[in-house]
């Protein structure tokens, strides 16, 4: 099993990631912005088709 260092925001994103999230919806602003940039540049989240939307 691989490891990932994660910052807070990107734990919380990978968590929803993982949880089954099926859309992120932000205003930008910390920490929905780090949170955001996280889930977009996923892989995952490309695969699974969740919604990202600022």
């Amino acid at each position: 099993m691989q490891k990932l260092l994660l910052l807070g925001d990107e734990a919380i994103a990978q968590g929803a990631i993982d949880g089954g999230i099926s859309g992120f919806y932000a205003y930008h602003g910390t920490p929905s912005t780090e949170i955001m940039e996280y889930a977009q540049h996923s892989k995952e989240v490309k695969e699974k088709s969740i919604h990202c939307v600022w």
